[in-house]
Order: structure tokens, then C-alpha cells, then sequence
């Protein structure tokens, strides 16, 4: 049985206004995880995903190579409440 864990990422650097959200959600979706990602008013994005730790793992590393991160901070949990997509916030 697969055992399915929540991410909480707070991503730094280049990541509003660049379509980041966007491809965080479409990644995602190839990755069948659900969650959110959404703008926080310091500039930087803040993801809750939820599935499989390797496909977590993976979300991360895709997105670190394809734009211009300073840092993320992410942690991961056992799932509280259930998301049923993944959606982007404003």
C-alpha cells in the first residue's frame, strides 16, 4: 500500500509573475498530486501538495531546475484534510 504524505514548501526568489504557479499546478497534475499553490505578500509561493513522497520529491526538483530559485523550505506530514485537485490561489 502507497502511503500518501502532505508537502508544505515555501519557494524563494524569481517565482511571482513568471508563470510559476501555473507550471507548479500543471507538474502537479502530470505527478497526480492535489493541493495548492498560491502568492504569499513577501514575494514568495507557498505549495501544499499532497501523494507520494517520491512524486513530492520529484514536484521540487522539477521545479528547481527550470526557474530561479534562492531557497525552499519544505516539510512533509501525514494528511489531515483531503484535497480533491490541485488549484491555484491568488
Amino acid at each position: 500500500m502507497r502511503e500518501l504524505l502532505e508537502m508544505q514548501a515555501i519557494i524563494k526568489g524569481r517565482v511571482q509573475g513568471v508563470g510559476f504557479r501555473a507550471t507548479v499546478r500543471m507538474y502537479a497534475q502530470q505527478l497526480k498530486l492535489t493541493g495548492y499553490a498560491r502568492n504569499l505578500s513577501n514575494g514568495d509561493v507557498e505549495i501544499r501538495a499532497q501523494g507520494e513522497k517520491a512524486s513530492l520529491e520529484k514536484l521540487i526538483s522539477k521545479l528547481s531546475q527550470e526557474f530561479e530559485i534562492e531557497k525552499i523550505s519544505h516539510h512533509f506530514s501525514s494528511i489531515k484534510e483531503l484535497f480533491n485537485d490541485f488549484q491555484i490561489f491568488r
